[in-house]
C-alpha cells in the first residue's frame, strides 16, 4: 500500500469531524484552523518532556512497571497535562460551550491523527529491517482508537479550561482524562485478550464527555440565561411631600 495514501487515509477522520463541527455548532472557520494547528503544535512540548523524563527515569527491569509508566505517566499525566495547558490559547471570544467542546476535538484530533501517522511509519521502518509484511487490519484499528481517545480525553479538558475561562472552577475533567487515557494505554499495550478492555476505556470517556457536559452546562449556560431572562425592576418614583 502506497505510503502517501495511508498517511492521508489518516487524516480523514480529522476532515469529517472539522466539518461536522462547523454544520452542527456553527463553529467558524478560523477557530477550528486554530484548534488544527495548536494540535499539531503539540507534539513538540509533548516529545521534548516525554524524552527528558526517558533520560531522567532510570532504566527498569520489570515489563509491568515499565508498562504503567509508559501509559500513566507518559501517555496519561505528559500527553493530558501538556494538552490541558495547550488549550488556554483556543480563542473563548464569542464562542458557547458546545463550540468550544468542538475545538477540543479538532484540537485532540489532530494530535491523535499526527500520532498515528507516526505509529504507522514506525511499524513500516522496522517491517522493512525484517523484510517483513505490516498487518494493515491492525495497524488501522490502532490508529482508529488513538484518535478517539485523543479526541474523547482532549474535548474532556476543553471542558475544565471553558469553565476556568467563565471564572468557575471545574477540574475533575483533567483527573478523568489523565486515568482514561492511562488505561486505554496500558490495555492496548498488553499481548492477550486485555487489550480488548481498550475499547471500554473509549466507550468510558464518551460516556463521561457527555455526563460533564452536561454538568458544566448547568453551571455556565443556565445560570447567565437565567440572568437575561430576568426583567428589570422599574424604579418608582417617591412622591414628594407636600
Amino acid at each position: 500500500m502506497n505510503v502517501y495514501f495511508v498517511i492521508g487515509l489518516s487524516f480523514i477522520p480529522l476532515v469529517i469531524v472539522f466539518f461536522l463541527c462547523m454544520i452542527f455548532t456553527k463553529l467558524k472557520f478560523s477557530k477550528g484552523l486554530i484548534s488544527f494547528v495548536l494540535g499539531l503544535l503539540c507534539v513538540i512540548p509533548i516529545t521534548f518532556f516525554q524524552y527528558l523524563l526517558k533520560e531522567i527515569l532510570p532504566n527498569f527491569n520489570d515489563g509491568l512497571v515499565l508498562i504503567f509508566i509508559k501509559s500513566f505517566v507518559f501517555a496519561g499525566l505528559i500527553e493530558e497535562g501538556i494538552k490541558f495547558l495547550i488549550q488556554f490559547l483556543l480563542p473563548s471570544k464569542n464562542v458557547n460551550l458546545k463550540q468550544f467542546m468542538a475545538m477540543g476535538l479538532i484540537f485532540g484530533l489532530s494530535l491523535g491523527c499526527f500520532e498515528s501517522v507516526i505509529y504507522y511509519l514506525n511499524h513500516l521502518q522496522i517491517a522493512m529491517e525484517n523484510h517483513s509484511e505490516l498487518i494493515f487490519s491492525m495497524i488501522f484499528m490502532r490508529m482508529i482508537s488513538s484518535d478517539l481517545i485523543h479526541a474523547l480525553c482532549s474535548a474532556l479538558l476543553s471542558f475544565c479550561v471553558f469553565a476556568m475561562k467563565k471564572n468557575k472552577l471545574y477540574i475533575s475533567p483533567v483527573f478523568i482524562a489523565i486515568i482514561i487515557h492511562g488505561l486505554f494505554d496500558l490495555f492496548i499495550y498488553s499481548k492477550n485478550f486485555i487489550k480488548w478492555f481498550s475499547i471500554a476505556s473509549i466507550l468510558f470517556a464518551a460516556i463521561e464527555l457527555r455526563v460533564k457536559y452536561t454538568t458544566l452546562k448547568e453551571l455556565v449556560e443556565i445560570p447567565s440565561e437565567e440572568k437575561k431572562s430576568t426583567p428589570k425592576r422599574k424604579r418608582t418614583p417617591k412622591k414628594r411631600e407636600k
